[in-house]
Formats: structure tokens, C-alpha cells, sequence
């Protein structure tokens, strides 16, 4: 449903809100959760769930998770059995293999930290050239100033709680990052966009 219409759906009682979560129309192949985010809020007595055609990655399940969605079924799973699914529904027994875990385990599950918001961190870099997530080039083949690229990495750090390399992997002649490294940086985004 266009954003726009959001409202006037948000005004009805719903026991579930089921959401295609896929898009190819953009490189971000989840970007309607940027509208489940906002419809979320305004249906607090709806179980959202997730329309997918194949299973997400943990990053994806994360970024789904944080924006409401509290279950995901894949269209293989759904096809054979509607009738099933939808009494399943009715009687508020979804199988558990559906579940998406609460954003703080996913989040504990993933090694990042606690603190951390997948939207935003995507809201900060969408003025990015998104070649650059697209690519394999290495860093200084990239549209980027070194500059962006620090700025990229502490983004990841500070707004979705990417961790940062273990400081065992550094010499004593060289010092710990505080930052994930940019390789990292690049894999999230990826993720996020369900394109890896």
C-alpha cells in the first residue's frame, strides 16, 4: 500500500497485518519496511508478519525485527497450506519457526552491541552512492574520500551498534580501530538490503 494510505488502514482494528516485505523496484529490497516502521505504531494490537520469498539473512531478520515485523513466512511455506496458515492465524498459534526474535537478542545473537537503530544508520547513508555497496572494488577504487569512509565507519559504529574488530588482531605496533572495518560496513548494508 502507498504511505499515504497508511493512515486511513491504521484506523481499523487488524489482529494481523501481512506486509509483502520483498521489492525489486530498488537496489534496497526491503525498503517497505521504512513503511512498516511507521504503520507499526499506529496498529500496537496487530501481529505484523513478513511475506518473503526466501529466508532472510540474520542482518534482515534484525533490520525486520526493529521495524515491527514479528513473524516471517516464505511463500514456500505459505502456498501449500493457506487454509492451514490462515486458521493458524485465526487461533493465534503461528508456529514458532516463524518468530522473529526481540531486537535486543537478535542484536546480542549478531555480536553488536545493545544500543543501535538499522533505520538509521540506512536513513544516514542513503545519499551514498549505492555502486559503492553494490561493488567488490577496494576502497580506493571508490567514489569516496577517505573522509567518507572513516565517516561511514563510525556511522556503523555509533547509529546501528557494529562492533568493532577485536583488538587481539592488532599488533602492539599498531593500534586497535574503534570503528568496524569498511568491509564490514559494506557486508551490513548488503544484508540489510537482502541483496547478499
Amino acid at each position: 500500500m502507498p504511505s499515504s494510505r497508511a493512515a486511513s488502514y491504521s484506523s481499523a482494528l487488524w489482529d494481523y497485518v501481512l506486509v509483502v516485505a520483498e521489492s525489486f523496484r530498488s537496489t534496497d529490497r526491503l525498503s517497505s519496511l521504512d513503511l512498516v516502521q511507521r504503520l507499526a505504531p499506529t496498529v500496537p494490537q496487530a501481529t505484523i508478519v513478513a511475506l518473503m520469498t526466501r529466508s532472510p539473512s540474520p542482518v534482515a531478520k534484525l533490520r525486520m525485527s526493529e521495524a515491527g515485523v514479528k513473524f516471517t513466512v516464505s511463500y514456500e511455506d505459505l502456498a501449500p497450506a493457506v487454509p492451514d496458515f490462515v486458521r493458524s492465524m485465526t487461533d493465534g498459534s503461528l508456529p514458532e519457526r516463524f518468530q522473529l526474535k526481540p531486537p535486543i537478542v537478535k542484536r546480542m545473537a549478531l555480536g553488536y552491541r545493545a544500543f543501535g537503530s538499522v533505520s538509521n544508520f540506512l536513513a544516514q547513508i542513503a545519499h551514498v552512492d549505492h555502486m559503492v555497496w553494490l561493488t567488490d572494488r577496494t576502497q580506493d577504487r571508490l567514489p569516496l574520500t577517505r573522509g567518507d569512509v572513516i565517516q561511514l565507519r563510525r556511522w556503523a559504529a555509533e547509529l546501528a551498534g557494529l562492533p568493532a574488530p577485536e583488538s587481539s588482531r592488532y599488533s602492539a605496533a599498531r593500534s586497535a580501530n574503534d570503528y568496524p572495518s569498511f568491509a564490514m560496513v559494506r557486508t551490513f548494508v548488503r544484508q540489510c538490503w537482502s541483496i547478499d
